[in-house]
């Protein structure tokens, strides 16, 4: 993998350590995850060629996260 944008809409794997991130006191913002390199990420599904060539998501405020996670 020679590119990190080659990775903006692919599904991955990546094997690092996260930790949350915290910009003020008491206040947490989300997560970061950190990894030693590229080759701690393993694509599983490559990102399509065409950036505005993905599925349609429909309505998802009636689906599960984990339903969400398989599109």
């Amino acid at each position: 993998m020679s590119s990190v944008e080659q990775l903006v809409g692919a599904r991955i794997r990546a094997a690092g350590v996260c930790d949350p991130y915290v910009p003020e006191p008491r206040r947490q913002l989300g997560r970061q995850l950190f990894i030693a390199g590229l080759n701690d990420i393993k694509v599983l599904r490559p990102a399509p060629s065409d950036p505005f060539d993905v599925p349609e998501l429909g309505d998802t405020k009636l689906m599960t996260p984990a339903e969400i996670s398989r599109l």
